[in-house]
């Protein structure tokens, strides 16, 4: 009998989950939602910077983007470099290399960060040619973590916020 009560209780949590999944939400349960993760977001960001790293971007792609391109994907524990192509409305990765972001490193200075980084770029961009007629790497980012653009007047590299 416990089995089969054990079985009854497992289905009915994964029915109660389903149900959570697949019921449509309301605005108001959305916005309730969204000011919770606000929240846990801004408590995370002022009690713990190994949970989120600061931006330091000051601009945004165009969505035009063609070519090769380095891509840099960091989070708050792994930083991936690529080695991509741009081209006919796809993108192909011909090198890809992932390394875990040391403590100092999360939490040092703008030029500690991007020293650490652009080693590891400049390492891995060795290891391929550009294309004739191209003369430097693209570079773009991306942040697997919640942050706040905010552009730096006058520009800085040594601005972001979370």
């Amino acid at each position: 009998m416990t089995g089969y009560l054990s079985s009854l209780l497992t289905q009915s949590f994964i029915d109660s989950v389903n149900r959570q999944f697949l019921t449509p939400l309301s605005s108001s349960r959305l916005l309730s939602l969204s000011s919770a993760l606000h929240k846990s977001y801004v408590a995370a960001a002022s009690t713990s910077r190994a949970q989120m790293l600061p931006s330091h971007i000051t601009t945004l792609p165009s969505g035009r983007e063609r070519g090769q391109y380095l891509a840099v994907d960091l989070g708050g524990t792994n930083m991936r470099v690529a080695l991509i192509r741009l081209e006919n409305n796809e993108a192909s990765v011909e090198k890809l290399e992932k390394w875990i972001i040391p403590e100092a490193v999360k939490t040092g200075t703008a030029t500690q960060f991007f020293t650490w980084i652009a080693e590891r770029i400049v390492n891995l961009a060795g290891q391929s040619q550009l294309d004739q007629g191209e003369h430097e790497w693209k570079l773009g980012v991306t942040w697997s973590f919640p942050f706040e653009y905010v552009p730096a007047t006058p520009p800085s590299t040594d601005v972001g916020l979370l």
